[in-house]
């Protein structure tokens, strides 16, 4: 019997963090995890914040290349 598969997401961002939040919740809602690269341009207040507002998702998870 094999196992379940499981399904993530990576997303590339660098603009409409409201955006990205909604859909990371999305997928984390269905137990789905998500890895998000936030492009070195967005600001780093922009970053912060998201970081902020997704600390509630443990399946989320933010990076950002330097």
């Amino acid at each position: 019997m094999s196992a379940p598969v499981k399904l993530g997401f990576v997303m590339l961002a660098h603009a409409e963090l409201g955006r990205v939040e909604q859909l990371a919740r999305y997928f984390a809602s269905f137990d789905c995890p998500i890895v998000i690269h936030i492009d070195r341009k967005t600001p780093q207040g922009d970053f912060t914040a998201l970081q902020t507002r997704l600390a509630d998702q443990p399946l989320v998870h933010l990076m950002r290349v330097h």
